[in-house]
């Protein structure tokens, strides 16, 4: 319902506030639009209050009469500008640089992150205080503390690391920058894997020196360097004939640990760490486990025991009733001994080895014999895709494959039989 307009007359002016009301229920509401032309056009702001409308209307006359017309369309937001001011006051900076600085800081990344960029800076930003430790320093702090990784792989590190410190060892760790460890890398003669290995080494370093704040948050230069291509795995197979003549050959206490790296699928680390009394007991269940601190890469697993392995295994314990300790005797294991254990089986059994054949051949052979790529994948701890890609479409016969589990222990004159099935 409208109601007769109410006139406001200043400077000369008539402002004409138009009201109206409407009755909702048993409350009347009464609401007041103010007439403005100042812009050349008729605009309506409304106001639920009388003396808010006048205010309003004495506004628009006053500007008009001044010749300030566009002052009226900030009205509205008198209050946010009046807030900005505030703000930017207390910043100690002038509004139009407050405004700058936000502009600027929204075309680097989004304006809703910039606090939480802010608050990152605050804790992981340069100036951000650090212990400076050299070269030498932390690679020997980082090398002390891998208690429970092997020993080969503490050799590893150590031949990595000495070759970092020959070249860098009195800098700083946060001196040294990408380009530095990327000629120093480049310099080398090593294979690609080798020089991602050696890469990922030393991004472990700074990856704990950030940590332990030795190097300012962020700082790993390792981390810029692109790693090289890899190039295909060469997967290698003994055929059934050259396992036999190794079995056949090697000293008689190898023979537990070859038959295992044979016919298990298991790594020649993992076959290492083995014990007598898992084997007994896989005799007696059918199945080798793998404890978590035994398995490489993937932990624990279960391994279903071949047949032939079987009877491997019962040969040598029959043969030798009092054998405890390691599968592998220490003799073998001890220092770099491990890494030299497949030439000295080379030597002894006259067969060209082929790198990590005896677990190639496992996984090639079984893949042939099983048709299951998941499987083959849960025996041997590898990954279905890597299997997949790697070992299955491998050109080997499915009578090769048999032959391979049916490679028995000698029965007279250091003979091994060849039955016809004694695949498990």
């Amino acid at each position: 319902m409208k109601t007769k307009p109410i006139e406001v007359k200043a400077k000369g002016f008539v402002i004409k506030i138009f009201v109206t009301r409407c009755v909702k229920g048993d409350k009347v509401y009464t609401n007041y639009q103010v007439a403005d032309y100042s812009s050349g056009k008729r605009k309506l702001h409304g106001f639920a209050d009388e003396s808010d409308a006048r205010a309003k209307a004495l506004e628009i006359a006053g500007c008009t009469a001044n010749g300030e017309r566009d002052l009226i369309s900030f009205s509205d937001i008198k209050r946010p500008i009046q807030n900005a001011l505030d703000e930017a006051r207390a910043a100690g900076l002038p509004l139009d640089d407050a405004v700058r600085l936000v502009r600027q800081a929204g075309e680097i990344i989004p304006i809703g992150q910039v606090l939480d960029a802010c608050r990152y800076w605050k804790d992981r930003g340069p100036d951000k205080p650090f212990t400076p430790k050299t070269v030498k320093e932390a690679t020997t702090d980082y090398l002390s503390r891998q208690h429970r990784v092997s020993e080969r792989r503490q050799r590893g590190l150590k031949c990595y690391f000495d070759q970092l410190v020959v070249k860098f060892g009195n800098r700083y760790l946060h001196e040294v920058t990408a380009v530095d460890i990327k000629d120093f890398a480049d310099s080398k003669p090593w294979s690609p894997k080798t020089y991602n290995e050696v890469l990922n080494s030393y991004a472990l370093v700074y990856k704990e020196a950030q940590l332990r704040d030795w190097v300012p948050a962020g700082c790993n230069p390792c981390a810029d360097i692109k790693r090289l291509k890899m190039l295909p795995c060469k997967i290698g197979v003994f055929e059934p004939g050259q396992v036999r003549t190794i079995l056949s050959s090697v000293k008689e206490d190898l023979i537990p640990f070859v038959a295992i790296w044979c016919f298990a699928g298991a790594r020649k680390e993992e076959v290492t760490r083995l014990k007598w009394p898992q084997i007994r007991s896989a005799l007696k269940t059918g199945v080798l486990e793998i404890e978590a601190d035994q398995g490489l890469k993937t932990g624990r697993r279960s391994v279903p025991l071949q047949s032939n392995l079987r009877a491997w295994l019962e040969w040598f314990i029959q043969n030798n009733p009092d054998v405890s300790g390691f599968v592998l005797p220490t003799r073998y294991s001890e220092g770099r001994r491990l890494d030299n254990l497949q030439d000295r089986i080379a030597c002894q059994s006259k067969v060209e080895w082929i790198a990590n054949g005896p677990r190639h051949s496992f996984i090639t052979y079984r893949c042939k014999v099983t048709g299951s790529v998941v499987d083959v994948s849960d025996e041997c701890g590898n990954s279905p895709a890597k299997i997949e890609k790697h070992y299955r479409k491998r050109g080997v016969t499915l009578e090769a494959a048999q032959e391979f589990f049916n490679i028995l222990p000698p029965v007279e004159n250091n003979v091994i039989p060849m039955p016809k099935s004694a695949i498990g």
